[in-house]
Order: structure tokens, then sequence, then C-alpha cells
């Protein structure tokens, strides 16, 4: 299908074009955000006040996120992901998602439109991503796309509980009860008591 597009959209196209997008992106995106309208004949007619009314719309935004651009121009952004197979990651790192991740580390709002992420990383690496606010303004941010689970601070599995090696289980631990358990004095005293038996044994046995 064909559209004007009412507003910038980054990889598409300036206010004022007419450009051709597949019916399932321009029905389900562009026209109810706003972004394009069908390339009707009353649209065509349209076009110049469409390209004026960008140019100012442009003009205003490139001003107001050039200083946040410069700010991040070289940082590096770590986002960490979980990782399915290898180096393949669930789910994906997409321009939304880095817009955030610059808001959460640099506490700067810069919209998705100036993330040149030309599409979704899908694996564990290093990549270099252009942020563009106009054709004179351009920045390059590292993102590491790291497995979350060998951050910092991961949450990690308790080991099950094992008991230290060489520790002898107690009586009360053996399920013993009533006079298989003793306490050490009553273990003193039978010791004891044996002693005195086995030596009268043997004075009985000498004086027979």
């Amino acid at each position: 299908m064909e559209v004007i597009l009412l507003d910038d959209v980054l990889g598409l196209g300036e206010a004022g074009d007419i450009v051709r997008v597949k019916d399932g992106y321009g029905r389900n995106f562009l026209i109810p955000k706003g972004y394009a309208q069908l390339a009707t004949r009353d649209g065509l007619n349209r076009i110049e006040s469409i390209r004026r009314a960008g140019e100012v719309r442009r003009m205003k935004r490139v001003s107001e996120v050039k200083d946040k651009i410069a700010a991040v121009d070289g940082k590096t952004i770590a986002v960490p992901m979980k990782v399915g197979g290898e180096t393949k990651i669930f789910g994906a790192v997409t321009s939304l998602l880095l817009s955030e991740k610059i808001k959460e580390l640099f506490d700067l709002e810069i919209d998705r439109r100036y993330i040149a992420l030309e599409e979704p990383i899908r694996y564990l690496g290093t990549y270099e991503v252009k942020l563009k606010g106009g054709t004179e303004i351009e920045a390059t941010v590292t993102v590491e796309v790291v497995d979350e689970s060998a951050q910092p601070g991961a949450v990690k599995e308790p080991p099950e509980h094992q008991e230290p090696a060489g520790r002898e289980e107690t009586p009360a631990e053996r399920g013993e009860t009533g006079t298989e358990a003793q306490s050490p004095a009553e273990g003193v005293e039978k010791a004891e008591a044996a002693r005195e038996d086995e030596g009268s044994l043997i004075e009985e046995q000498l004086g027979a």
C-alpha cells in the first residue's frame, strides 16, 4: 500500500514523502500512530503543507535531542538478557529496549526513533549502534548484550543441604530412644562398672 508520511519515520522517510509499505505495517502501526495516511487525492493535494509542518516538528525535536545524543556518544550500554542456547538470547534487543536502558543508565530520554538499529539484536555480543538526530547530529554507542546469569548479583539456586564430612549422627538423629540413647555421664558410669566387674573376675580366678 502507498502512504503519505505525516511525520519523520527513521529508515522510511520524512514528513510529506510518499512511500510503499506492507499493508500490515501501514494499517497496524503507521496510520494508527498518526505517522502516515493513505495516499489519497486529498492527501496528495496537502503534501506541501504536510512537509512544512513536518519541518517545524523536526527542528523542534532536533533542538531538544541534540544535547542528549551528544551526552551518550562513546558510552557503553550493557544489556543483560536470558540466554536460550549457546549465544542466542530469549526475545531481542530492540530500539525501544535501548531507549529504556539509556533512561535507566544515564537518566536521558531519547526517543526510539533516534536509535538507528537496523534490526533487533538476537545474540550475545558487542554491537556499535548509531543515534541520529538529523543529518548533522550523530553519535555512536557500544551495546554489550551479555548473559544475565553471569552478572554480579545474579540469583543462584542454593546447594542442597549436606552434613559435614566425618560427622557422626547423634542417637536422637538415629532415632534411638529410652535405654538406647544415653548421656555422656551415663556412659562413663557404665564403663567404670564394667572395669570393676572385670577386676573382680580376675581376682576370683587368681584365688581359685
